[in-house]
């Protein structure tokens, strides 16, 4: 049963194959096409005319700025900025008291030698 059933089912694949094959050959052939890339072509240099297309990729654009602001990739952008601020704010401090400890050293030895005496 399954065989004839997969045979039926290639047949049937092939069979629409073939139909879409000639219909887009007919399509191609025929004035239909010529006459749809003519209307296409036609209202696409009738909305340029307009300004329609630049201010769709406006609108585009300022929608895509809203939908990164409520995505949070802004908020993203300044968490991830305040971090390597903070990080750079560590180092800076990490180093500051390396250097009160090393003075701290230094003066408890100094007052350890003037105790010495």
């Amino acid at each position: 049963m399954w065989k004839s059933a997969t045979d039926l089912l290639n047949s049937a694949s092939d069979s629409v194959g073939e139909a879409v094959k000639d219909a887009k050959e007919k399509y191609e052939a025929s004035m239909l096409k010529s006459k749809l890339d003519q209307a296409a072509e036609h209202t696409q240099k009738a909305l340029d005319k307009t300004g329609v297309p630049e201010l769709l990729g406006h609108v585009s654009q300022a929608a895509g700025e809203q939908l990164d602001a409520i995505s949070g990739a802004k908020i993203l952008a300044l968490v991830e900025e305040r971090l390597q601020l903070q990080d750079r704010y560590n180092d800076i401090l990490a180093a500051k008291l390396q250097e009160a400890l090393d003075r701290i050293d230094q003066l408890e030895k100094q007052l350890a030698k003037k105790d010495v005496k």
